[in-house]
């Protein structure tokens, strides 16, 4: 609401209705004078909510905002807390009439459409009423973007009806279409790519496509989709972010992107020419993310070793498929920034994954010397990425280990090591050892080493390291490595001596070997390994687990964190009579008190004694200086 001091001065002059003042001066009888004092008193009570809404204009800084700063502001809300297509940023609508107009005139705000499945697609009628009730919401928002380019997502169930893909496809077709994204596909995607591309669409910039349905052949083969040529040669002249999951594509018709992410988690031989590959990302020179998850079988090594791309503008490139098409690709790529982030994840050969017998000998892409001389290749050149000159400083090193997962014959370790510029407080969430990391990091790299002989895991583990420059790297983040062997750590520490602070989860195998070994370096060396250990508590379950990996899943996450951090102490304890105590021990993210109970009586002088600087809970230091208030402390922030 703008301050107009006009609209102001007349609501302050209104008087009361003639009618009602004729009423009195005729004493009129009360029945009749009931329904004008009823118009008055809803009248004064509308005057009164806006003479209420310029006070408050006039008082709070918020109401006096130019309307332009208040629509920035909105979007800004609704992006950061990704509210911008389920609409639940609309909430803002309720706080004022001025918000309200402000939003309702925003139409960027509305340019976010989504098509969402149901959760419950098993009744014709419940389709039907999930459509009408899309189609009148998405009505709504085209009117209120007005021109503003529109951004489309879609997820669509398989049994969800046409009419949803009719209705998408009548977004699709207006001219303001800028990104459009299909997160779930069913048998219509032949139809919506057939669509797209029977004309010119000059403001599409984004297609990602993440495709979920293919049919059989004659023989049982798997046939995928297909972009249509036409799609990428003549309707999408200013595409620059492409993003394919399980569809083939015609890899000559790329050019001009910005971001090309290709996907096949398949068994499947695809159709896939490394040269054709090379040749796209060479018609790419501006192109600044890359990144690929190729089928574990049926990709041929590169006939042409001269053949390369020089993506001076790349920030990413993430690979995950088999090891001799990781090697391929980063080695064809030349003239990367430093500063561009690699990170490679070499698949397991197709005949470990399915526990099938041995390759043959012949072959050049899965014989045992080969997959180690190309694993080799991928760490020296990971290797000398990071130690260019120019080339961003490793802080923190994250170590994801995990065992006997989604191998039928084969026990392997899953093991990630990542080169990270920050430490990061937050936990994350374990996620598959198929995944991409979904933290920023420098450099990394994944492999599958046997179970059995541990030093083929503590091998790969030392020439990752060791190939990277670790002179500043304070930080060992372990709360992704679910379980690692005592004469494991031996191999870390050898490649990174400037370590001060390890981070765990207390209920985790790790935590009790990381203590074991603290003990026999100790009772060795007769000195500390390092200064602090942070107990990450926020994925602490309170009753008996169910880890699958976990070795002694019978006592409860909580029983054994509890554990882990008085056998901390207890080794402290034994530190401090040798002169060498740990500066601090931390716990981070025990808001629901799996560690210690929330209390005001907590003595903190029982876990602060001996410890140097004293025992930090929730981002408190406790000492004898600070007593039971404690002072702030960011154990995270490292000096630069």
């Amino acid at each position: 609401m703008s301050m107009n001091s006009s609209a102001l001065r007349d609501i302050l002059c209104d008087p009361p209705h003639p009618e009602l003042l004729e009423s009195l001066n005729e004493s009129s009888s009360h029945k009749s004078l009931l329904p004008l004092l009823d118009v008055e008193i809803q009248r004064s009570s509308a005057r009164l909510q806006r003479l209420r809404e310029y006070r408050n204009a006039l008082a709070s800084p918020v109401y006096s905002l130019l309307p332009e700063l208040l629509s920035r502001i909105f979007f800004i809300y609704a992006y950061d807390n990704e509210t911008l297509f389920d609409l639940r940023w609309t909430k803002l609508l309720l706080v004022c009439r001025r918000w309200y107009n402000v939003a309702i005139r925003t139409p960027e705000l509305w340019s976010f459409v989504q098509l969402t499945r149901s959760t419950d697609m098993s009744h014709s009628a419940v389709l039907y009423d999930i459509f009408e009730a899309d189609e009148w919401r998405v009505g709504v928002q085209l009117s209120r973007a007005g021109t503003w380019p529109l951004i489309v997502k879609a997820d669509f169930h398989p049994e969800a009806s046409e009419a949803h893909t009719d209705l998408l496809l009548a977004i699709a077709n207006r001219q303001r279409l800028s990104a459009l994204i299909i997160d779930r596909t069913n048998h219509t995607i032949d139809k919506i790519v057939r669509d797209l591309a029977d004309r010119p669409r000059p403001l599409l910039r984004t297609l990602s496509i993440c495709n979920t349905w293919w049919s059989r052949d004659d023989q049982e083969k798997t046939v995928y989709p297909k972009l249509p040529d036409g799609l990428l040669r003549d309707a999408l002249p200013h595409l620059s972010d492409l993003y394919i999951s399980e569809m083939l594509l015609n890899w000559g018709l790329l050019r001009g992107l910005r971001s090309l992410r290709i996907s096949f988690d398949t068994h499947d031989a695809i159709p896939f020419s490394m040269e054709d590959l090379i040749d796209a990302l060479g018609r790419c020179p501006l192109l600044e993310y890359f990144q690929l998850r190729a089928p574990r079988s049926g990709v041929p090594r590169v006939a042409n070793s001269w053949q390369s791309a020089s993506l001076p503008r790349i920030a990413v490139i993430s690979i995950r498929a088999p090891v001799h098409l990781c090697a391929d690709v980063v080695q064809s790529v030349r003239d990367a920034p430093p500063m561009a982030r690699i990170y490679v994840h070499q698949c397991p050969p197709e005949e470990v994954y399915l526990g099938t017998p041995d390759v043959e000998d012949d072959d050049p892409t899965g014989t045992a010397s080969d997959l180690e001389d190309t694993l080799a290749a991928l760490i020296s050149y990971t290797g000398a990425h990071a130690r260019n000159d120019d080339s961003p400083v490793i802080r923190s090193v994250s170590v994801m280990q995990s065992e006997n997962m989604h191998f039928w014959t084969n026990d392997m370790y899953f093991i990630r090591v990542l080169g990270c510029l920050h430490a990061e407080q937050n936990g994350r969430e374990l996620i598959s050892w198929e995944d991409v990391p979904r933290h920023p990091e420098f450099v990394g790299i994944a492999g599958h080493v046997p179970t059995e002989p541990v030093d083929l895991s503590n091998r790969l583990l030392s020439d990752i390291l060791s190939s990277w420059p670790l002179e500043r790297a304070t930080h060992l983040d372990m709360r992704e490595a679910e379980y690692f062997r005592e004469v494991q750590w031996d191999a870390v520490f050898s490649a990174m001596h400037a370590v001060t602070t390890v981070i765990l989860h207390p209920w985790s195998e790790t935590a009790d070997t990381f203590i074991d070994y603290l003990y026999t370096h100790l009772r060795m060396q007769q000195r500390r390994r390092v200064s602090h250990i942070i107990f990450d508590a926020a994925q602490v379950r309170p009753y008996s687990s169910t880890r699958m990996y976990s070795i002694n899943n019978v006592v409860g996450d909580e029983s054994r964190s509890r554990r882990a951090m008085m056998r901390t102490l207890v080794y402290n304890k034994e530190a401090s009579s040798a002169g060498s105590p740990l500066y601090t021990v931390e716990v981070i993210n025990d808001d629901r008190g799996h560690l210690i109970a929330p209390s005001p009586d907590v003595d903190w002088s029982e876990l602060y004694h001996d410890l140097e600087e004293g025992f930090v809970y929730q981002g408190v230091l406790y000492n004898s200086g600070t007593g039971r208030i404690g002072t702030a402390r960011n154990s995270f922030q490292i000096d630069s």
